[in-house]
């Protein structure tokens, strides 16, 4: 079996396993060979205990090495699989979301590599040891009696074709167990993401149906499993009948008849060719051990073929400015729809710059535009004085900021969320931007202060706190260039007009883009950009578009209101 390209660099602590797997065998054999020779003598000497006592402790110190490396091999490979999963789901980028649901992401990330590292530690050890320990069997059996030894050879090889002969449908079952697998924790994640709303809605019994039903489904596609795996052990004890008490026995009977052979050395043969088989049933009891791990590899590697945001290289030594230019920029999703299209916009460094448009207009392209997060098909792309198809994540990193109304907080510590900005950050930096953000004394209130855990999305915090903590970690980024999607929607109004004056304070001198859906947001802006339909429509100063746009007009008249 060819090494998958995921787990190739493990393959000399596979191949490792499966030695000691062959060593554990071969004691096996010389037990076996001590045995046929003490019938021969008729008798059990001293030295023959000693040496099957000998014998019998190499096997178990070999098979204890085997599982040991074993083990080791799937931790490597479990770890090994996951970072690449997530350093490629990083270079893929929010464009995820549009090819993969969260929950088929969570099973196909950690369920799906425990299945592959299971597959790596313990079955591709047990096949490649295995089927060379049979090997040597047969032809220690050769040096014994030709003819034995030849009725083994063509013995063996019909359990790898009968396996051979149910590999598709293997494969087919294990394919739609994985699938299920990944339906199942799908609708448990959605479900349990969707509480609050199924509370609401009183539709809990509904969804309970539904995971019931796909439950029901996962059970049906295990069994279908099983019972593949069960009609290969059958086959497989069908054919060691076969070779053990049928061909051999015959073969053997006609070679002691006929003189060829002493009854301790087809004892001895006898017990050889059981332990020939042996490992194809030990492969067999194990083989959906490997259908599971080949399919949920299939499915990583489908993960891993999902095109990349391409990236530069460039690392430029001199400090992004403000600026900001796009030229002739369209984006296209799956659908081929542009969503921004041919958009051509000029920002100077230090404006403070509103985008405005009805829902599905483009807004939130272009900010995925700007910040790197999504790649044109046309045009080009000028943040913070360079082309962003040129340089590497950090310069650009360096160059612009994003805080939105979906602030997502980690379940780490409050200065660790904040670091993410600035992994150098002091806690004096840490304090002064929280004061900014009007979050210090809230945080001064919690257990442990700055090293408090924060649950899982910021569950311990209230929707303003946390959009608080997003907006001081954008101030802790300190970059030439902030985009900011109604970043204190959140808030209450009292506390928003202090965020906003903050926002004032730290972003003077800085290019400001807000991605705008209130009045209060446009009226200080230098300059309102109308999108429509992902084109630009109108651009210049407030009063001016406000006189000459209807949506703006609208949102005017809303805001009177």
């Amino acid at each position: 079996m060819k090494t998958p390209p995921l787990i190739r660099p493990f393959s000399s602590g596979i191949m490792w396993s499966a030695i000691w797997s062959v060593v554990a065998i071969l004691a096996e054999v010389g037990v076996v060979i001590t045995i046929g020779r003490a019938i021969d003598i008729g008798s059990v000497s001293l030295l023959n205990l000693v040496t099957m006592l000998a014998l019998y402790l190499i096997r178990s110190f070999a098979r204890g090495l085997e599982e040991r490396m074993g083990e080791h091999v799937a931790s490597e490979v479990r770890v090994h699989g996951v970072t690449v999963i997530s350093e490629h789901m990083m270079k893929v980028g929010p464009a995820l979301a549009d090819e993969q649901r969260t929950g088929d992401l969570v099973s196909r990330s950690v369920p799906g590599m425990d299945a592959v590292a299971k597959m790596a530690g313990r079955f591709l050890p047990m096949v490649s040891g295995g089927l060379t320990a049979s090997i040597i069997i047969a032809v220690i059996v050769l040096f014994i009696d030709i003819w034995a030894g030849l009725a083994l050879l063509v013995s063996l090889p019909l359990i790898p074709l009968v396996l051979r002969g149910l590999e598709s449908r293997f494969r087919a079952t294990a394919d739609e167990l994985r699938s299920a697998s990944n339906t199942l924790t799908a609708q448990f994640l959605d479900t349990f993401q969707g509480l609050t709303t199924l509370k609401m809605f009183d539709r809990g019994a509904d969804r309970g149906t539904v995971l019931a039903e796909d439950s029901e489904r996962l059970r049906r596609k295990t069994m279908d499993l099983l019972r593949v795996n069960q009609t290969a052990l059958i086959i497989v004890d069908l054919v060691q009948g076969i070779v053990s008490t049928m061909v051999m026995v015959g073969v053997l009977w006609f070679r002691v008849e006929a003189g060829a052979m002493t009854v301790g050395q087809a004892a001895m043969v006898a017990l050889l060719a059981w332990l020939a088989v042996l490992p194809y049933v030990r492969v067999v009891q194990s083989i959906y051990l490997g259908a599971l791990g080949l399919a949920a590899l299939r499915q990583v590697r489908e993960l891993l073929s999902l095109p990349v945001v391409e990236q530069g290289t460039a690392t430029p030594s001199h400090k992004p400015d403000g600026s900001i230019l796009l030229d002739r920029v369209t984006f296209r999703y799956g659908d081929g729809i542009p969503a921004i299209d041919d958009i051509s916009v000029e920002i100077e460094a230090g404006s403070r710059v509103a985008v405005i448009g009805e829902s599905g207009s483009g807004k939130s392209t272009l900010a995925a535009v700007l910040l790197g997060l999504r790649v044109p098909q046309e045009g080009s792309v000028i943040v913070g004085g360079k082309d962003r198809s040129l340089v590497d994540q950090s310069w650009l990193a360096r160059a612009i900021t994003y805080v939105g109304q979906d602030t997502h907080i980690f379940s780490m510590s409050v200065a660790d969320n904040l670091r993410i900005a600035k992994p150098d950050a002091t806690a004096g930096e840490l304090i002064e931007v929280c004061r900014l953000a009007e979050i210090h004394d809230l945080i001064a209130t919690l257990d442990r202060g700055y090293e408090t855990i924060l649950d899982e999305r910021g569950t311990t915090l209230s929707v303003g706190e946390a959009q608080r903590i997003a907006i001081a970690r954008a101030f802790l980024a300190d970059t030439p260039i902030i985009i900011a999607d109604e970043a204190t929607a959140g808030l209450d109004l009292q506390t928003e007009r202090r965020v906003t004056l903050a926002m004032e304070r730290v972003t003077r001198g800085r290019t400001l883009v807000l991605i705008a859906h209130r009045r209060s947001t446009i009226v200080d802006a230098d300059r309102v950009i109308v999108l429509s339909r992902g084109r630009v429509v109108e651009d210049g100063r407030p009063a001016d578009v406000m006189s000459r746009s209807p949506l703006l007009a609208a949102m005017s008249g809303r805001h009177q209101k």
